[in-house]
């Protein structure tokens, strides 16, 4: 008897294993690494939306074709996830928080101010919330996986950002 070559084990073997290495190793961690950075992209967009939004001359309703901070808000988080792929926004909710000076307690309000801002008793500052869908490389439809969040589904997220607002007396209207 002739003793057996090594290599045509290697032949055999190796397509099983290249088979393995892939979709098990390499293919989730790929879904991984594209899940994250798209994560980073929505919290950007978050980030930009409270920038933009800190910057508007009005809360709620647009003056002098200027838009209001609400509308900057959306605007700005629809402008920056539409720039990349697999990213879908939900919704964006655009909040005024006011902080005692004194006490500094904080007030929350999703309306324009009551009356107008007084920044010698408080400061301002314009919170954004951005609620969105981040989609893996790969969706897996696998029935043994279940339904996994950025696996077998895209992962639901909300980011909030908040920035000093630029033009508080604004905050009324």
């Amino acid at each position: 008897m002739k003793p057996r070559s090594p290599r045509g084990n290697l032949l055999i073997d190796t397509p099983i294993a290249l088979f393995l290495f892939l979709f098990v190793f390499m293919f989730p961690f790929l879904d991984l690494a594209t899940v994250t950075l798209r994560t980073t992209f929505l919290y950007a967009a978050a980030h930009n939306a409270a920038w933009e939004s800190a910057r508007g001359h009005t809360f709620q309703s647009s003056l002098d074709n200027m838009p209001s901070a609400i509308q900057l808000a959306t605007s700005s988080a629809q402008r920056t996830a539409s720039s990349f792929g697999g990213i879908t926004i939900n919704s964006v909710q655009t909040r005024i928080v006011a902080t005692d000076l004194q006490s500094l307690s904080q007030t929350r309000s999703s309306a324009p101010l009551t009356v107008p801002a007084d920044a010698s008793r408080n400061s301002y500052q314009v919170e954004v919330s951005v609620n969105g869908n981040v989609n893996p490389l790969v969706l897996y439809q696998f029935p043994f996986f279940g339904s996994v969040p950025g696996l077998t589904k895209p992962m639901n997220l909300t980011f909030t950002d908040r920035q000093f607002c630029e033009n508080p007396q604004g905050l009324n209207k």
